[in-house]
């Protein structure tokens, strides 16, 4: 049987041994109901020159990184820096521009009221 192509391929993300450490597992379902999972990572050693090579990779748009992702956010892990899309900072940004409205409003209000 083929090997599944890396399109194919899940991620899962778990905590074990109540939350000191946690596991990724990499699976694909094959051909004819077979199933396939990923091998433990072996390091080695290597020139310190090198630049590394990759242990996993996947298409960057591939279901299984989001899904990875996703497990993760699920699980309480937050990245520490993040880029929001276009989409989303421009919401930000006019949400943040609606509360200064709002709040310079109520603060005319405020100064009104107790001047009038």
């Amino acid at each position: 049987m083929a090997e599944p192509t890396r399109d194919k391929w899940e991620i899962g993300f778990e905590i074990h041994d109540w939350g000191r450490t946690a596991a990724l597992h990499v699976y694909a379902n094959g051909e004819n109901g077979t199933f396939w999972e990923g091998t433990p990572v072996e390091m080695k050693e290597r020139a310190i020159d090198l630049m590394p090579v990759p242990a996993l990779q996947l298409p960057a748009k591939s279901p299984a990184i989001q899904k990875l992702m996703d497990s993760m956010w699920n699980y309480g892990i937050r990245p520490s820096e993040g880029v929001l899309s276009q989409g989303k900072e421009e919401a930000l940004s006019n949400h943040l521009e609606d509360a200064i409205v709002v709040r310079n409003r109520l603060l005319n209000a405020l100064l009104q009221e107790s001047t009038g």
